[in-house]
């Protein structure tokens, strides 16, 4: 199996770059990731302020996916993230929610698979932060995100989960990093435990599927992600692709979609300290035969 170190790094999502890898519809790859705090030492208990400007959340990649074209969906198969040393709780000042300032930082070692903190004793759950392909146009940074993903932070892409991808350039662009130890909706202090990790991903290219924006799929639950620079606009954008993906999946009509969603349909909130924020719209996958 090809394995990508995570010496290959880059700080923007962005179009033409010369891939690190090149991958056929199919094939499984170890992605070495880097903490989202990049080449910052953390050392227990100093105070720091985060990484250096522009240098936040560094991503593996880009890899190219033979066959990958616009207009096409790209499935990323999560199989295994394994953490790599200890995860540290370091504070990101200025988070565009709250404002919590410089704080210690915290190095957790995981013992049994559990980490302590606050004196609760917390089963380990890893997760990606970050992922996402080449943006329409244009640069972003890799804290950022989008309709191409990005700093999504969403609790349910662990392993087992597959994240669905609109193809803005061929090949995709793909990169990830930004692993987290554990994290529960909301990121609300920005500063969940972050740590190096080695991701095991399986690339499959679905010819046709077009999306606007991010799908994940668990073992029971079907997720449509949107960001906005609003929690509403982020709100309405996540109803209206899973009210288009029942009716395309399914025989519903769009008014009955939007009734069962009232019904048995959660609108969830996966981060809000970007500058832009992500929520999400779930449903049970068996319930809708998804």
């Amino acid at each position: 199996m090809q394995r990508i170190p995570r010496t290959e790094l880059v700080y923007e999502y962005a179009r033409g770059r010369t891939p690190v890898a090149t991958l056929d519809s199919g094939d499984t790859v170890l992605v070495e990731t880097k903490t989202a705090f990049g080449e910052a030492e953390l050392i227990h208990g100093q105070e720091v302020d985060g990484p250096p400007e522009g240098r936040a959340d560094p991503l593996t990649g880009p890899i190219h996916v033979t066959g990958a074209e616009i207009g096409d969906a790209l499935a990323v198969h999560i199989r295994r993230i394994d953490l790599v040393g200890e995860p540290a709780i370091g504070p990101i000042r200025g988070c565009s929610a709250l404002d919590w300032g410089a704080l210690p930082v915290d190095v957790l070692p995981i013992t049994d698979g559990r980490i302590t903190v606050a004196g609760f004793s917390l089963q380990v759950r890893p997760m990606i932060g970050c992922i996402g392909v080449s943006p329409v146009s244009g640069t972003t940074p890799t804290t950022s995100v989008g309709d191409h993903g990005g700093n999504l932070d969403t609790k349910h892409i662990v392993a087992g989960a597959t994240v669905m991808l609109p193809v803005f350039e061929p090949g995709a662009g793909l990169v990830l990093g930004d692993c987290h130890a554990l994290q529960g909706d909301g990121e609300m202090t920005g500063a969940p435990p972050e740590t190096d990790a080695e991701v095991t991903i399986t690339v499959e290219v679905i010819s046709g599927l077009t999306l606007e924006r991010p799908r994940v799929l668990s073992d029971a639950r079907f997720m449509t992600l949107a960001s906005a620079d609003t929690l509403e606009a982020a709100c309405r954008l996540a109803i209206t692709d899973m009210v288009k993906a029942l009716t395309e999946r399914t025989a519903l009509t769009a008014d009955e979609a939007y009734v069962l969603l009232t019904l048995c349909g959660d609108l969830e909130i996966s981060q809000i300290v970007n500058s832009w924020v992500t929520v999400r719209v779930a449903v049970d996958r068996a319930q809708f035969g998804l």
